[in-house]
């Protein structure tokens, strides 16, 4: 029997001796309710067969590497699109489609596009040092038209495979940091810095100000949310942190050779920012010129002061 008309049959026979007319308006209720389910049900099934057809739409040029899907698996994935600097939004539900061309995340009925971009644009998959039980947070860095983006997806931890998979797929694994994505990945800033350099005189003149972002593949120069420079970990070497000698008060240095150029920031807390930069670049921080030579002539007064053997006669 039908579940609907067994389900219509129980109810009738339960109001059997209910007095007529409050028979009547416990039919209707649940002839409303039945009718309401049974829209729901085809809403449902329409919204389905429009998400089908967009979706064989997305996909028609190139087979999907991934596909993540809301209506399907609920929600496991959970996505929002960031500008180092500024308040991050709320997390919201995407879809992910994941083509050999193209990484893009939707909102959950695929009908309005959050974010995508190509593999070239993809320049570091990070997994930073977050403890969830059930979520594994991931952070795609993006380079497009001169603006840096950071894609925040939160993934169950049954599904995250799915993710890293289709990215070595998507782009060059060694590249963007897929070959080693367990490793927690090191982040820092965006912090503010003047560029530094020094005159014949010796004396150290400021540029305007740039902000510093450093992630696990590059050091990178901001200046009102446009990419000036990226400057590769692999290439940074000789990192110094400074107290400027002309100006004692003022912010120190922290200083880097990176290929044949040097380069040099002013900023707050240099002493930090040089430690972390070290760190990520796998460098002992060196110490300045002007510092081993106090050190140095420290220890030549306390030769001088240190008590001398008596000579015998």
């Amino acid at each position: 029997m039908n579940t609907k008309l067994y389900c219509l049959v129980v109810v009738m026979d339960s109001f059997a001796f209910t007095p007529l007319p409050l028979l009547v308006s416990y039919l209707l209720l649940v002839l409303i309710a039945f009718l309401a389910v049974d829209l729901l049900a085809r809403w449902r099934r329409r919204h389905r067969q429009l998400n089908a057809g967009r979706f064989a739409e997305l996909t028609r040029d190139q087979q999907p590497l991934m596909v993540l899907y809301p209506r399907i698996v609920g929600k496991m994935c959970l996505g929002r699109l960031v500008h180092p600097g500024q308040l991050p939004p709320r997390w919201r539900r995407c879809a992910l489609v994941v083509t050999p061309a193209r990484f893009t995340a939707y909102a959950p009925a695929l009908h309005h596009e959050i974010f995508t971009f190509t593999p070239d644009e993809l320049q570091w998959v990070a997994v930073p040092d977050e403890v969830d039980r059930y979520y594994t947070t991931f952070w795609l860095h993006i380079e497009r038209n001169r603006e840096w983006f950071v894609l925040e997806l939160r993934l169950y931890k049954n599904v995250n495979s799915l993710l890293m998979r289709a990215v070595k797929q998507f782009a060059d694994s060694a590249e963007v940091g897929a070959e080693r994505w367990r490793r927690r990945d090191l982040h820092y800033g965006p912090v503010r810095a003047e560029p530094a350099a020094q005159d014949i005189h010796g004396e150290w003149v400021l540029d305007e100000p740039v902000s510093l972002y450093l992630m696990p593949r590059f050091l990178v120069v901001l200046r009102e949310g446009i990419v000036l420079r990226k400057i590769p970990l692999a290439v940074v070497q000789e990192i110094t942190a400074l107290r400027r000698l002309d100006e004692p008060s003022a912010s120190g240095l922290v200083r880097f050779r990176a290929e044949e150029e040097t380069l040099a920031f002013a900023l707050d807390h240099y002493e930090d920012f040089a430690h972390i930069l070290a760190e990520a670049t796998h460098h002992h921080l060196e110490e300045a010129l002007a510092q081993k030579q106090k050190k140095s002539d420290d220890w030549d007064e306390r030769d001088d002061e240190s008590p001398r053997p008596l000579a015998l006669t």
